[in-house]
């Protein structure tokens, strides 16, 4: 009996609980569905200006906006935008009841209009017309008004380009630049090879470009989808280029080889092919001594001995050339310099390329069978483009009396005597002097070269005549160059078996060298030169002044150095190989060179009393 009413106690309450949970969801349900209605009430009634309304439809489908600015003032659009897969529809539904209309300009441009005026659309815009274009990227933009409109008038809006661009294999590229042309308006292609961009109208052109391919450039024209397939660019990797043993194609290298084409040699104004190859072979260092007619240094990845002569083997038309003359080869003469950087090049020349080997082959004949005579000249000026601050005459005598005092000597007597002549018979005074000695020495220097050939080709013979004259005076007083060089190559074909080459380069040269004297150099006497002394002095033998113990100081006078001091180097020069190659077998030849490498070289020293 008592487990009776337990258990009846116990349905009870879960009857009675079972009733309140769901009293409890009703009144939940209704709760929820209240509020719901609430909210829809409050969409329904919530109004927007369509200003605010407009860059969130342009956001969802991607697309930009033309208006005139007054059309849209005052909209407002009621509850939230009802979109759907149809920009038309989505429009209609916005624009039509507050009294407006829309037009498609292009793919992804819509012009908004009022529905009472004309929607007519030209690709002129009226002057003082306040037009208004939204883009998807930023804020709508004032560009035209106008009070009263008849018509709708707008620029023409950027057309959109979209394309992919492949190999010849139809593999996508990416990182592609596309680029219209005479702009710096661009873009890459993404992973898929596929791309976007604006272009301003029909005529712009598309320039396609990507390492290792041709560069394209394409017409836009009427089309909006362009793909591309790139061609890749075989010339560099069928260029030929000289190595020890002959002549390889490029993409057959193996080794560290440099080629330097005749174009950018000749690009510059300078005597020497190491000249010319200055800051553009990496790897390759070349210091320029300054003189005019001096060798420059040429080292080859660092400096190999700090004993010997860390030099590179000069190889002329195949022929080794030591102590080559760098001076001796006119630039406008080579065809192309190539550089073996590696140790591959000691197993064709020996330990003489352990410094590296600058192979120079010079021009030969003409290409088309014809005859061709060419004249080249050019003329400049060069000047020292920078000076020191030197001290100026008073400044100078400050610091010389404080340098002495305080070392505890005293000023030369110079100091003290400054309203005193410069010199027997003129009233300018110390004090009134102030000689700038880097003016005096240094000068607009002229420069000048003229080169003249002589090339022709038949089907089994080649010539090549060459003759100039290059010219260069040094931006300091005293120094020159002055070369004249003559070259003759010639190779012919004697039969199916054998070939018969010659090159002969002559030179001569003269070359004025900057002046040492007392183990100085003339910029060392320029810098140690008192500012308060003259260049000339009448009264002395050859007219020029110079510093005497009364000035405590014992520099020379650069200027005469300069002018009166001689030093000429002239130079005589023959560099001459002559071959006979025979064709043994199919993938056989034999080549054998004979060779001169002559040089004479004479000094001339003149030193005028003074």
């Amino acid at each position: 009996m008592r487990n009776y009413l337990i258990n009846r106690y116990l349905r009870w309450c879960c009857f009675s609980i079972a009733l309140l949970s769901l009293a409890s969801l009703a009144n939940a349900q209704e709760e929820l569905y209240s509020n719901a209605k609430q909210t829809n009430t409050y969409s329904r009634q919530t109004k927007r200006s369509l200003k605010d309304v407009l860059p969130e439809i342009q956001a969802h489908f991607k697309i930009s906006f033309v208006y005139e600015s007054g059309v849209i003032d005052g909209k407002e659009v009621t509850g939230e935008v009802p979109y759907s897969r149809s920009i038309d529809k989505t429009l209609n539904t916005v624009l039509k009841p507050v009294g407006l209309k829309y037009r498609k300009v292009n793919k992804s441009t819509y012009s908004i209009l009022s529905s009472s005026i004309s929607s007519t659309i030209t690709d002129t815009s009226i002057a003082g017309s306040n037009l208004i274009t939204s883009s998807v990227d930023g804020p709508v933009i004032d560009v035209y008004s106008n009070e009263s409109l008849s018509s709708l008038s707008f620029q023409e809006v950027d057309k959109v380009v979209t394309g992919r661009v492949t190999d010849d294999t139809d593999t996508p590229l990416p990182g592609v630049n596309v680029l219209i042309k005479g702009t710096n308006t661009g873009t890459t292609t993404e992973a898929d090879g596929r791309f976007s961009i604006s272009v301003p109208d029909e005529n712009a052109v598309l320039i396609i470009s990507f390492i290792g391919y041709t560069t394209q450039e394409i017409s836009v024209g009427t089309s909006t989808q362009i793909d591309i397939k790139l061609v890749p660019d075989v010339t560099q990797l069928s260029e030929v280029v000289v190595v020890g043993y002959g002549t390889q194609k490029r993409s057959s290298v193996t080794g560290a080889v440099t080629s330097v084409s005749s174009r950018e040699i000749a690009a510059l104004p300078v005597p020497s092919v190491s000249a010319a190859l200055q800051g553009r072979v990496p790897g390759v260092f070349v210091t320029n001594n300054g003189g005019p007619g001096t060798n420059a240094i040429v080292r080859i990845r660092g400096i190999g001995s700090i004993t010997q002569n860390a030099d590179p083997l000069y190889v002329v038309d195949g022929f080794p050339a030591p102590n080559f003359n760098l001076n001796s080869v006119d630039t406008k003469d080579i065809e192309s310099v190539e550089i073996l950087k590696d140790a591959a090049a000691t197993a064709i020349y020996g330990s003489r390329a352990a410094n590296g080997v600058v192979l120079i082959t010079t021009k030969l004949g003409s290409k088309d069978q014809r005859i061709h005579v060419d004249i080249e000249a050019y003329a400049g000026a060069q000047s020292a483009w920078k000076e020191l601050d030197l001290l100026k005459r008073d400044q100078y005598l400050s610091y010389g009396t404080a340098l002495l005092t305080n070392a505890g000597g005293s000023p030369p007597s110079r100091f003290s005597n400054m309203n005193a002549p410069i010199y027997a018979g003129t009233t300018q005074t110390f004090a009134e002097t102030e000689t700038d000695w880097q003016d005096e020495m240094f000068r607009a220097a002229p420069i000048s070269q003229l080169q003249g050939s002589i090339s022709g080709s038949t089907e089994k013979s080649k010539l090549y005549f060459s003759f100039g004259r290059f010219k260069q005076d040094g931006t300091m007083l005293g120094t020159s160059y002055d070369r004249y060089n003559a070259r003759l190559g010639i190779e012919t074909n004697i039969s199916k078996r054998f070939k018969f080459g010659e090159n002969v380069q002559v030179t001569q040269s003269n070359n004025f060298n900057q002046l040492e004297s007392s183990g100085r150099t003339m910029i060392m006497h320029m810098l140690r030169s008192v500012p308060y002394i003259t260049v000339h002095n009448p009264n002395t033998v050859g007219g020029f002044n110079g510093p005497t113990t009364a000035d405590g100081s014992d520099p020379e006078n650069p200027v005469r150095l300069a002018t009166m001091d001689k030093r000429t180097n002239h130079n005589f020069y023959i560099l001459s190989n002559t071959f006979v190659q025979a064709n043994i077998v199919e993938g056989l030849k034999y080549k054998f060179t004979f060779g001169v490498n002559y040089s004479v070289d004479r000094a001339e020293q003149n030193d005028p009393i003074f």
